[in-house]
């Protein structure tokens, strides 16, 4: 019934990616802008986050009349893998809480997504200490992984890795980077049965 199927998409569909600073570790304790460069989301070989709606608790684009153009949400959805100022989004707001949220105009079940891909920008102690999340239309936090080390590109694989056609060796934003993954999201275990 509805109600049922209602209840079954809020545990296995995502609506929405968030990076979140959930702690903050050293070497760079007062310097936590939360800061990335690019944000993918491959399911069926598409990037599903491509010029998709962002919000950001802060953006450094407002600390300065002279920035207005730089570091903006948006950015992190462009397709522009560089790291200057007009290709990265950076908080404004330093420490835990900060984040920038990628609102998908569909949902997606956690088990078509074949990886998240997220590049960093030239700042990688800055990395460590945020997490990347998958939530539900209820904005319940379905999948979070905190990144514990300093790479320029984390991947994080899906239940459908095993369906990507083709990889590539370098920065790319037609196919999905061949790195290590950070993480593997499973697809989730129902907490009830039909009956």
């Amino acid at each position: 019934d509805n109600v049922t199927n209602m209840a079954m998409d809020l545990f296995t569909k995502f609506t929405k990616v968030r990076i979140k600073r959930t702690a903050v570790y050293s070497p760079a304790p007062n310097d936590t802008t939360t800061e990335w460069s690019e944000l993918q989301i491959w399911v069926n070989d598409v990037n599903i986050a491509y010029q998709k709606p962002t919000f950001a608790s802060s953006s450094m684009s407002t600390a300065h009349t002279a920035y207005s153009s730089y570091y903006l949400p948006e950015y992190l959805v462009n397709n522009d893998l560089s790291v200057g100022t007009n290709g990265i989004w950076a908080s404004r707001a330093y420490g835990v809480g900060e984040f920038i949220d990628v609102h998908l105009t569909n949902s997606y079940n956690i088990s078509d997504l074949q990886t998240i891909v997220l590049y960093t920008s030239n700042t990688l102690n800055r990395n460590p200490g945020c997490s990347v999340q998958l939530l539900n239309a209820a904005n319940q936090v379905l999948y979070t992984h905190e990144i514990q080390d300093e790479q320029s590109v984390y991947r994080f694989d899906g239940p459908a890795i095993s369906s990507v056609t083709s990889f590539s060796t370098e920065n790319s934003t037609t196919l999905i980077k061949d790195v290590t993954p950070t993480s593997t999201i499973m697809s989730p275990s129902l907490p009830f049965t039909e009956g």
